[in-house]
């Protein structure tokens, strides 16, 4: 495809995949992905890089895997990675921008952002400072109306939203959220447990994913031929019931989604890694015979079996592990039945990683370790 005029790497506060199943389409949280997922590539097998915001972003845009170390506090000390998308979309001749809604002190993420090569950094400051969450920062929809006001021509933008995050304090109700209380909810999903999910909490994610969806229409309005690329930072730690299987503990989604995506273009049962997101996105859009630098590897690799890693967690196209892999850790066998019936369809039986995979996991933390902290020699 045509190199577009405008990238949008948009990272979601805390937006996982569980939300996006089919049996609690009733729900209606997620509309607006869905339906972009609808007209583009739409991956639900995707491993976070680590379960905290700072430090999957730090993967995203280092091109350095989490291996247990803040990389945010480590990198303003030293070169950018050699990895960086930042620095890598610059070599394509985009302007690189960030954008985060809270306040640019926060985890150091000012510094280190900056440090990976962007040009340009923005804030809640930027943004007039006030939303619902006060500290915390500015709420999505003015985040996302600050991106419009500062996208430059031919520029890589990397949004971090934040609403659908603690302390949770906007007015759902002038944004017509459907859900006053749990009684509320569709009569089966009522019936799954006595304890479900506060849907004034749940309502920041839908209020995210609406804010997420007109921003999205506006610029694709603006720049026809814009490419966005959208997941999750981490699972949400905040699940609808008590009973989350481990699938839904731990994958995010992955859209991409512009003028020339199609759904065709990827088989849709790929499983993949934060770390694919680079090199998908440089395939995707630069020119033939480009050389970029990448841990992970283009979803347009014709791979049919494979194993991808998160921080503490494997996964390939039957099997999933998390945890400490040389002691206590959780397996879960995949079920696409899963995602459709409420009720787990089976029970789930223990199943010890094997060596070899647990060797593969040790030596890509190794590699990560090394990029870290010797770079790409």
């Amino acid at each position: 495809m045509a190199a577009p005029s405008q990238v949008f790497f948009i990272v979601m506060e805390s937006y996982d995949s569980w939300p996006l199943q089919h049996k609690y389409a009733s729900l209606n949280l997620t509309n607006e992905l869905k339906s972009l997922a609808s007209k583009g590539i739409y991956l639900d097998s995707v491993l976070p890089a680590a379960s905290s915001t700072m430090n999957s972003l730090s993967s995203l845009l280092s091109g350095i895997p989490y291996a247990g170390v803040n990389m945010s506090l480590i990198g303003p000390q030293q070169p950018a990675s050699k990895l960086s998308l930042f620095n890598q979309l610059e070599q394509l001749g985009y302007t690189s921008q960030f954008f985060y809604g809270g306040l640019l002190s926060w985890q150091n993420v000012g510094q280190y952002v900056l440090s990976q090569g962007a040009d340009k950094v923005y804030s809640a400051t930027d943004a007039g400072g006030k939303g619902s969450a006060g500290v915390w920062g500015i709420d999505d929809g003015q985040l996302f109306d600050l991106v419009a006001e500062k996208t430059q021509a031919k520029s890589f933008n990397v949004i971090m939203s934040g609403s659908y995050h603690g302390p949770f304090n906007l007015d759902l109700t002038q944004y017509d959220y459907p859900f006053k209380s749990a009684a509320d909810y569709p009569s089966a999903i009522q019936e799954l447990e006595t304890q479900l999910l506060d849907p004034y909490v749940l309502g920041h994610l839908w209020y995210s994913d609406k804010m997420l969806g007109s921003f999205v229409r506006k610029m694709q309005q603006r720049y026809p031929d814009a490419l966005f690329i959208i997941t999750g930072d981490h699972y949400s730690r905040r699940y609808l019931h008590p009973r989350p299987n481990l699938y839904e503990l731990t994958h995010v989604p992955l859209v991409i989604y512009g003028n020339g995506v199609k759904s065709s273009m990827l088989n849709a049962q790929k499983i993949a890694s934060h770390m694919d997101i680079a090199p998908t996105l440089l395939n995707l859009i630069a020119p033939a015979n480009t050389a970029f630098y990448s841990v992970g590897q283009s979803l347009f690799s014709p791979t049919a079996e494979r194993t991808v890693f998160g921080f503490q967690t494997v996964r390939n196209n039957k099997q999933l592990w998390r945890g400490d892999l040389s002691a206590l850790y959780e397996y879960y066998a995949v079920n696409s039945l899963d995602k459709i019936q409420l009720m787990p369809t089976q029970t789930q039986a223990f199943k010890e990683i094997d060596a070899e995979t647990e060797q593969a996991y040790n030596q890509y933390m190794a590699q990560a370790w090394h990029l870290l902290t010797q770079g790409k020699k």
